[in-house]
């Protein structure tokens, strides 16, 4: 569940410069959040409806 977590740890030599951390972060908040609410369907809807609101 927490691969991307794990990945970053292994791999902070690799992400190395600020912009490529920003993005990582953002990639990582991202997987965390579709496996917090793949557990969850009815939140799921919830949150994803609020999403696209708040994007639009």
């Amino acid at each position: 569940m927490f691969y991307p977590i794990t990945w970053y740890i292994m791999n902070q030599n690799i992400v190395s410069s600020e912009k490529s951390y920003i993005q990582t972060q953002k990639k990582e908040e991202q997987l965390a959040s579709l496996l917090l609410l793949s557990s969850f369907p009815k939140l799921n809807q919830d949150y994803m409806g609020k999403d696209t609101e708040s994007n639009n």
